[in-house]
């Protein structure tokens, strides 16, 4: 498990430079100190991720995205099991 985890990792690190640097290309910019991470999946899913300590390691350029349990988007409350309060 812990080498697909280390998998998608490096996959989401480059699209999110790829993101980036297209923003900058746009004369755009991503405010990074308020962009966080969240990994959606099933409660078993998730818990067998959180027992094996899997975590991930998210960057955009030195920047490590912060990984949240829940957020509020528009207004409605989002947590990692798409659980909407």
């Amino acid at each position: 498990m812990t080498m697909i985890v280390s998998l998608l990792n490096e996959a989401i690190n480059e699209d999110l430079s790829h993101v980036n640097n297209c923003l900058k290309g746009n004369k755009l910019s991503l405010n990074v100190m308020k962009t966080q991470s969240m990994f959606i999946s099933t409660k078993p899913k998730l818990e067998s991720l959180k027992s094996k300590n899997e975590s991930s390691r998210l960057k955009i350029q030195v920047n490590e995205l912060e990984v949240v349990q829940n957020t509020k988007y528009l207004g409605v409350q989002i947590d990692d099991s798409l659980d909407l309060n």
